[in-house]
């Protein structure tokens, strides 16, 4: 898989994310000033963990770092310097597809 295809996946993803983040939101908003119940869970959650397991296996990505780079890096907004390092102590750089890419190849060697 070339790194364009890679990245444009995972942009698709963290789009998708983000659009299903703005739904719940003005659900909660609408219910909330509302006094009732609307809710919308859950509509693209299974496509997206099998997206992400289907990237992880084309990629050989045995340490699960695409999985860990979407859901607790927030799609590497949350990376920060430090959080992440090597066996000698030097920062791994999570915070770009293209990074996780650079990563996961680097890795694969």
């Amino acid at each position: 898989m070339t790194k364009a295809e890679f990245c444009k996946i995972l942009t698709k993803l963290k789009n998708v994310s983000d659009f299903e983040n703005d739904i719940w939101k003005a659900c909660y908003k609408y219910s909330t000033e509302n006094k009732t119940d609307v809710n919308i869970f859950g509509t693209g959650l299974g496509l997206e963990a099998d997206v992400i397991d289907l990237l992880s296996i084309i990629m050989n990505d045995k340490e699960r770092d695409i999985e860990y780079f979407c859901y607790e890096l927030d799609f590497g907004q949350a990376w920060q310097s430090g959080m992440i390092t090597d066996k000698y102590g030097k920062d791994i750089d999570l915070s770009t597809p293209e990074k996780l890419y650079d990563w996961i190849m680097e890795g694969n060697k």
